[in-house]
Parts: C-alpha cells; structure tokens; sequence
C-alpha cells in the first residue's frame, strides 16, 4: 500500500542535499541511506508533527553539514506548537439526568452526608491499625454529633 503522506525526513535530507550538495553526499558515503533515514526518523520523531520547528531548523542550518542530533538541536530551538486543550467530554441525556437527580438529592434540605466513613474509622482503629490523628479527630467529632443528635450509631 501507498502512503500519500510524504515522509518528512525525506524531505529534509532532499534540502539538505540541495544546501550541501557533495559535502551531504560524501557524509553518508557507503553507508544505506535507508538506515541513515531510519536513524534520523528516530531522532526526530518527535518533530514529525511540528513543521514550525522543522523549518525554523531548515532556516537556520550551520556551515557544516548536521548530524540527526544537530538537526535536532536545530528544531528544538524552534517554535512550539500552540496549545490546544482536549475537547470536553460528550455526557449523554440520560447521563445529565441522573446527574440532575444526584445533586437534588444532595441539595435537599433533609439531605445528611453518609456518615459510614467516620464508623469505618473507628472500626479500623478498634482493630490496632495506624489511622492518622486528624482522621481519628474528624471521625470523632462526626460520631459525637451523630450521637448527640440521637441518631443511632
């Protein structure tokens, strides 16, 4: 199969070919240019989808003929690509339904905060396991209330 994507590292040896002319040539004599591609797609790969930095790399080579690194160090100069925030995520009718319905409850004036946290507490601390002071404090405080409103423990 055929990829009609132009692969960017071809691109960019095809203009440094043109910049270098026998200097680019001779760096790479004897050696199969499909490894030395493959090499500098693995250095780069993470430009591949910013051809911002990959020309400002191009705008700006040096003298000497670059290495994958250089080339590199080249687009790392360059300009970031701008930030786009993910889109939020889709929520269905039925989900913004019960979503609705949740909060009413919450809202409710007679609506109490399940309270089994601060019993689970005081259950692991019966047991001898190490539970944080504030933990112990918060979950003593919310049984003392429960219990001074005459809620059954």
């Amino acid at each position: 199969m055929h990829d009609a994507t132009p692969d960017f590292v071809v691109q960019i040896h095809s203009a440094l070919a043109v910049r270098y002319g026998r200097r680019w040539l001779a760096m790479w004599a004897g050696l199969d240019m499909e490894l030395v591609r493959a090499d500098w797609r693995r250095v780069l790969r993470d430009y591949a989808g910013n051809p911002s930095a990959v020309m400002h790399a191009l705008d700006n080579l040096p003298e000497q003929v670059p290495t994958a690194v250089d080339f590199r160090t080249l687009c790392a100069a360059g300009p970031r690509p701008a930030y786009a925030p993910l889109p939020l995520p889709a929520t269905s009718e039925a989900g913004k339904a019960v979503m609705r319905e949740l909060l009413a409850r919450l809202r409710a004036p007679d609506a109490a905060p399940p309270k089994a946290w601060a019993d689970a507490i005081a259950d692991r601390v019966a047991r001898g396991e190490h539970v944080s002071l504030a933990a112990r404090e918060a979950a003593a405080s919310v049984r003392a209330r429960r219990s001074a409103a005459g809620d059954p423990e």
